[in-house]
């Protein structure tokens, strides 16, 4: 199937929109990449704050002595957002691919199939203007 998309020849009308809309997946990319980069960093931080927490238990310290280990609050919210915030860029950067993708030619129906999502789902995201409706993944 992969191979039909390759000698697939589209014809693009409008080379400028083809263009812009490369350009905007490629921001999108680079913006989830970039927010993975930081979720890395935020999910090493939280391993560590569990580690510390194992150790102590495991020595025989006390649950309620928790908070004076690590900032159980802070490390769970830090965790939270920064996952919403990849889930948000990882919306974006899908809607782009798949704005690039049907502009190339692909159906919705593909699309959805190459992806794992239903057609529904897949056309609702074309249709969403600039992400304030993020679908769930």
């Amino acid at each position: 199937m992969a191979g039909e998309h390759a000698t697939r020849t589209t014809p693009v009308s409008d080379e400028a929109e083809h263009n812009a809309l490369r350009a905007r997946a490629l921001v999108d990319l680079d913006a989830l990449m970039q927010i993975a980069r930081d979720a890395s960093r935020d999910i090493r931080s939280y391993q560590s704050a569990l580690e510390t927490n194992y150790r102590h238990l495991s020595a025989g310290g006390r649950a309620s002595d928790m908070n004076g280990l690590f900032d159980v609050s802070a490390v769970r919210a830090s965790l939270s957002d920064r996952l919403d915030s990849i889930e948000r860029a990882r919306n974006r950067s899908r809607r782009s691919l798949w704005r690039l993708q049907v502009r190339e030619g692909m159906s919705i129906a593909e699309i959805a199939r190459a992806w794992g999502f239903s057609r529904q789902l897949v056309s609702r995201a074309l249709s969403s203007g600039d992400g304030a409706n993020d679908e769930p993944s």
